[in-house]
């Protein structure tokens, strides 16, 4: 992953994985960058 020195790659918020695993609703952001394309990044419990 390599992150640009730009000021910001571009980035979705508040996104929900589909299908859901877990009964409840589990969030993160998918976040552009140079090397490998998209990247979700994180979750927000």
């Amino acid at each position: 992953l390599i992150l640009s020195t730009a000021k910001g790659n571009p980035k979705l918020k508040d996104l929900f994985v589909r299908p859901n695993i877990i009964a409840k609703r589990v969030s993160g952001s998918l976040e552009a960058h140079a090397n490998v394309g998209d990247a979700f990044l994180g979750w927000d419990s």
